[in-house]
């Protein structure tokens, strides 16, 4: 389902906090609202990822398929989180799926809609792209720190 997006919602999502109330609006024209059911399938691993995802309500997971074929949680969503940034910034297909952990809206910015406010509004496109560079690194830090628990854990550690 699809709707139109509030402006209000926009100032709630923590992703935008950065942003002036022109900027914000720029922003507010280019969204998409859609709602999913709870375990409902978002987007699976390996989709094509031209989307941007703004958690309005609900809570998503995020999860990823073992080499075994186990689904592996990767993390919990809730309201004002966003989500699908890897593949928005690389073109490269989905690297996880994300599912509907209760009712869920999201407002989504499609990549079509980001190469186009460069070209309108590159001040407002400059402090989004850079919040997402600020998100995407505080997320690879994390996944970093991560990985050296899960070493230190298995006693794979030199």
């Amino acid at each position: 389902m699809m709707g139109p997006i509030r402006f209000g919602d926009l100032e709630r999502i923590a992703f935008f906090d950065n942003l002036t109330g022109g900027e914000l609006d720029h922003v507010y024209r280019l969204l998409a609202r859609r709602s999913y059911g709870k375990g409902d399938l978002i987007f699976q691993e390996g989709d094509p990822g031209d989307e941007l995802f703004f958690l309005l309500s609900g809570i998503v997971r995020l999860e990823k398929r073992s080499q075994k074929g186990r689904r592996r949680t990767l993390g919990t969503l809730t309201r004002r989180s966003m989500f699908g940034d890897m593949a928005m910034v690389d073109g490269s297909c989905r690297s996880a799926a994300a599912r509907a952990m209760s009712d869920v809206e999201v407002a989504t910015l499609h990549r079509n809609d980001m190469a186009h406010l460069l070209e309108s509004h590159p001040r407002t496109a400059a402090r989004i792209l850079m919040n997402l560079l600020r998100l995407v690194s505080l997320r690879l830090r994390k996944a970093s720190a991560d990985l050296v628990d899960a070493w230190s854990e298995s006693g794979l550690e030199e």
